[in-house]
């Protein structure tokens, strides 16, 4: 906590998801939206296992949290937590940029190198009327339900400036394209380096680059 805490605050999170989400009326709890993924944040980053987001008030009263946020532990309740992640849903977009860009003026990040690729994320149940969940081939193999993440990171620090969920079938280089505009927009650099895998690389998408 002594260390993560400051680095967040350094970058402003907690304010700027305020920003973007703000509550209209504080009285049913005494933490804000900002409070509350500053929270979550902390809890994904010290818990020692990837648990759940269950009976999270038990992880604060342990931990001494309701005494740096000057609230009960019970304030740190599973309700409270849904309330949060539905405002920021609709505001994750413009949230992700704002703090990337807080955190790359912060801390001088070289953003000219980005590291591209895509990851696959496998489902079991009942999911057919989900658009993105496919078939597809992930780490080798072809899964019956999966989607795709693709994330960008930079070369220095690896810190992650873009990310988007694809179907499940998605190939990677078709978005080459798409994502270079992003990437070029965001960061107002047309001397970007796409380093990625063979799986984003043709000679359409190496021809693309050297046009852009």
């Amino acid at each position: 906590l002594p260390v993560i805490l400051p680095l967040m605050r350094r970058v402003g999170i907690a304010t700027i998801v305020d920003r973007r989400c703000p509550m209209r009326e504080r009285k049913d709890s005494p933490l804000s939206h900002g409070d509350g993924v500053e929270f979550l944040v902390l809890h994904l980053l010290q818990s020692a296992h990837r648990q759940p987001l269950y009976r999270l008030h038990e992880w604060a009263e342990v931990h001494s949290l309701d005494l740096l946020y000057g609230c009960p532990p019970e304030a740190f309740n599973d309700d409270r937590f849904g309330r949060c992640l539905e405002a920021l849903a609709p505001e994750i977009d413009a949230v992700q940029g704002a703090v990337v860009t807080a955190a790359l003026q912060q801390f001088a990040v070289d953003v000219q190198a980005i590291h591209w690729d895509l990851t696959h994320v496998t489902f079991a149940g009942a999911y057919e009327e989900a658009p993105l969940i496919e078939g597809g081939y992930g780490g080798g193999r072809l899964h019956e339900k999966q989607l795709k993440v693709s994330l960008h990171v930079t070369s220095d620090g690896g810190i992650p400036v873009r990310h988007q969920v694809l179907s499940g079938g998605a190939h990677q280089a078709p978005f080459a394209p798409a994502m270079l505009d992003a990437l070029q927009a965001q960061f107002q650099r047309s001397d970007l380096i796409v380093i990625s895998d063979s799986a984003g690389i043709n000679y359409e998408t190496i021809a693309m680059y050297e046009r852009r």
